[in-house]
């Protein structure tokens, strides 16, 4: 499958963080705490709300607290992790070995890591 070729000149970190804003997953007064998170760590996981909507694929992963409760967060890293969107596979991280394809229509309206490309 031919996939047509994206991008975005704003950095993933702030496209993924403004895309978070709107849905209602944080709130601007987060960010500064969450990109520093993120430079100390390599990466960020913002608990899910109840009632966020998304445009595409909604990017969280289910994790299980100490006391055995399974929660859904949303991962935050300076670099798009939900590439595999676009080549079909990933090659680290929790995805690792996932293989997903999305038409081509999908990448007129969205950038390779998933996001939508207005935003």
């Amino acid at each position: 499958m031919e996939v047509r070729i994206t991008h975005c000149d704003t950095p993933y970190i702030d496209r993924l963080l403004e895309h978070y804003l709107q849905a209602g997953v944080i709130e601007q007064k987060w960010i500064p705490q969450i990109k520093a998170k993120v430079a100390e760590t390599g990466q960020a996981l913002i608990p899910w709300r109840d009632g966020v909507k998304f445009d595409g694929p909604e990017f969280s992963l289910q994790v299980t607290k100490r006391d055995g409760e399974k929660i859904k967060v949303f991962p935050v890293s300076e670099t798009p992790w939900a590439r595999w969107i676009k080549v079909g596979a990933t090659t680290e991280g929790p995805l690792k070995g996932l293989v997903m394809f999305m038409p081509e229509a999908f990448f007129e309206t969205h950038g390779e890591d998933g996001l939508p490309l207005d935003h």
